[in-house]
């Protein structure tokens, strides 16, 4: 299974957004564009929006094609006539190439690939180290070598966390002081 993500923009119109979110709306989908979507072999198909951005998330089995997919709705009348409606109320991202609708959105993040890789220690490598930790390190039971990077990962935190400027509750912004 694959998860591939897209974005794409909206007319910055509320009323267009509106007429676009009301035909993703459920009976007011083309069936031959479902049926193209599950034909296909996707397995789930979701858009969400924020302001007038839109991110398509579709899980697909490892065979999916994105450009078979592409070719078989190039020759369904149907589909492209929903293509057709549907960009009334889409615009391409600046960055788009020419004719591109929907831009591929690379996973930058991922906590469960994270997890995966970042093992604790072996309880033996842990009980044999003779130097203290630091009394600022945090705990994290990986071996000193990953131990630092967390420490440098919390030290850049904080110093974000300090230059942030925050607002008070009179409203007025400003860069807030906090500890290490």
């Amino acid at each position: 299974m694959k998860r591939l993500v897209f974005a794409l923009d909206l007319v910055d119109d509320r009323e267009a957004i509106a007429e676009y979110e009301a035909w993703h709306q459920a009976g007011r989908v083309w069936p031959t564009v479902l049926e193209s979507l599950r034909a296909c072999g996707l397995e789930n198909v979701e858009i969400f929006r924020t302001g007038n951005r839109l991110c398509l998330i579709m899980d697909a089995p490892d065979t999916f094609c994105l450009e078979a997919k592409a070719a078989a709705d190039a020759v369904n009348p149907e589909v492209q006539a929903w293509e057709r409606l549907m960009w009334r109320f889409q615009r391409a991202l600046p960055w788009a190439a020419p004719g591109q609708k929907w831009v591929p959105m690379p996973r930058m993040f991922s906590l469960a690939q994270l997890s995966a890789t970042a093992a604790p220690a072996p309880v033996a490598e842990v009980a044999t180290r003779r130097k203290p930790v630091a009394m600022h390190a945090p705990r994290t039971g990986l071996p000193r070598s990953e131990s630092r990077a967390v420490v440098r990962g919390r030290a850049e935190f904080l110093a974000f966390r300090a230059a942030t400027p925050t607002v008070d509750r009179s409203g007025a912004e400003h860069v807030a002081r906090r500890s290490k």
